[in-house]
């Protein structure tokens, strides 16, 4: 995976029915995300992103690893961020660190 991949992933998610709100920021060596409502809860989650490849993240939550699917939307190539238990729809860009 390039180096400057993470640039394409920056922004905020959001799961307002499940999850919350993801945020991924890239800072032009690292992407990293919060999850703020599942942090309030007391959900661990790393700050580092594994790119994995140009269509799957994964994120460790809790101690696992949580893959995170990448699929366009009209106005992105990283419009949704589809997980086995829910999905996050794309809701604003994120300012890069």
């Amino acid at each position: 995976v390039a180096p400057d991949s993470g640039a394409r992933y920056a922004g905020t998610y959001a799961d307002p029915q499940g999850f919350g709100t993801l945020v991924l920021r890239w800072d032009g060596t690292t992407l990293s995300v919060s999850a703020p409502e599942l942090e309030a809860l007391g959900v661990a989650i790393d700050p580092t992103v594994i790119v994995a490849s140009r269509n799957v993240l994964v994120l460790n939550v809790d101690g696992n690893p949580v893959a995170l699917t990448v699929w366009p939307s009209s106005s992105s190539d990283s419009g949704y961020l589809v997980a086995r238990e829910d999905a996050f729809t794309r809701i604003d860009d994120a300012p890069s660190n």
